[in-house]
């Protein structure tokens, strides 16, 4: 027997963060697993206004699209918070991290003076 509209529409109500979704400072990994989703963060675009910040995401065949605040990425996670060194998102109910991957600069030495 289904359930009547106004249980469904309670059951939903219940289900709502009352004060929004928590999301930890950090976004090292041992707060947030890191995600599995086939795409990479390739640029980030932050600002302190939260909603002006943007990531740039790479898909499994090569193409890069923007997105900020709320947006879904490929693979259907929402975008939680972008902080300078990654990105928080939401699949399936469970905070994901994406890490903007750092690169080392390696400078050649200094050229030895002629003779």
């Amino acid at each position: 027997m289904p359930k009547p509209m106004a249980s469904i529409q309670l059951d939903k109500t219940l289900n709502v963060p009352l004060f929004g979704d928590y999301l930890p400072g950090k976004l090292d990994g041992a707060y947030i697993k890191r995600s599995k989703l086939d795409v990479r963060v390739v640029g980030i675009l932050y600002s302190t206004q939260r909603d002006d910040s943007q990531v740039i995401v790479q898909t499994a065949d090569g193409t890069e699209h923007a997105f900020k605040m709320g947006d879904i990425i490929p693979g259907g996670a929402v975008i939680m918070q972008i902080s300078p060194d990654g990105v928080v998102v939401k699949r399936d109910g469970v905070l994901e991290s994406l890490s903007l991957p750092k690169r080392q600069l390696i400078f050649e030495p200094p050229a030895k003076p002629l003779n």
